[in-house]
């Protein structure tokens, strides 16, 4: 099966998912529209985003309070969006094998306890990795900097779609040790033709997420750019899939023995 094959079996998750992002995004739309009409009502009602950040920067000095309240809500709107995607990251996993949609999600939650657990040990293996990184990386040029940080964020990720990919379609004898986190990234370091590939849709899905921000901005007045911005977010989350099927296809059944087979990530 190739990987574009493995990627259509989760169509339906992909609609699903991207239609939930949609529905929550324009939610939050709809309140930061309603917040800057009211900060711009005293001003005519000019909704442009200039104006905008200008009058909400203005409401945000004035009331630090406001500032604490939209930082723990974006926080805690972080965490609960990390917390629902790994828990139910299985669906995609089990729907790219072929699964149909009612027997995924029955076989996520059956493993939703050793994705959280082995998550968790992911965030903390990763986010301690990182920082040693960053400071053994303090003489190199910015540039180099940044070209090793990136490679380090792609080993990252793909030692944790390893793990997931093997808990979901492969099982494993202890799925809450962390030793397979472990096994995860010492497989990624053995494979840097995977690495690549991870770090290429990882780049491009992080580029399209960066774009989010200022095609945002611009949302916040009348403009062409709600339809760009929910484009993005189709073309990001599809990317994500991807990434998933194309590690779907070719992880091997055992990360501690198995080499992974040959002709593995071509897309066949």
């Amino acid at each position: 099966m190739s990987v574009l094959r493995t990627a259509w079996n989760t169509r339906w998750v992909y609609l699903l998912t991207l239609g939930l992002t949609l529905v929550w995004g324009i939610a939050g739309a709809s309140i930061v529209a309603w917040m800057t009409q009211f900060v711009l009502g005293p001003y005519g009602g000019e909704a442009d985003a200039g104006h905008a950040l200008a009058r909400l920067a203005e409401l945000v000095t004035a009331n630090p309070a406001l500032a604490v309240g939209v930082g723990a809500g974006t926080a805690l709107t972080a965490a609960v969006a990390w917390i629902g995607w790994t828990v139910l990251g299985g669906v995609v996993f089990f729907a790219a094998r072929g699964d149909a949609l009612p027997d995924a999600f029955g076989g996520a939650l059956k493993v939703a306890g050793p994705l959280t657990v082995q998550g968790l040990v992911h965030a903390v293996i990763a986010g301690v990795g990182l920082v040693v990184v960053s400071v053994a990386l303090g003489p190199l040029t910015p540039v180099l900097r940044i070209f090793a940080l990136t490679v380090a964020v792609a080993v990252a990720v793909l030692a944790r779609d390893l793990v997931r990919a093997q808990i979901c379609l492969h099982g494993l004898e202890k799925p809450y040790h962390p030793r397979a986190t472990a096994r995860g990234f010492l497989h990624a370091f053995k494979h840097p033709r995977e690495v690549a590939i991870t770090g290429c849709l990882w780049v491009l899905k992080t580029g399209l997420a960066l774009s989010l921000a200022p095609l945002a901005v611009q949302a916040l007045g009348p403009s062409d750019a709600g339809g760009i911005l929910r484009l993005v977010t189709a073309v990001g989350l599809a990317l994500s899939f991807l990434r998933l099927a194309w590690v779907t296809h070719w992880t091997p059944l055992d990360l501690e023995s198995a080499p992974a087979p040959e002709g593995d990530g071509d897309g066949e």
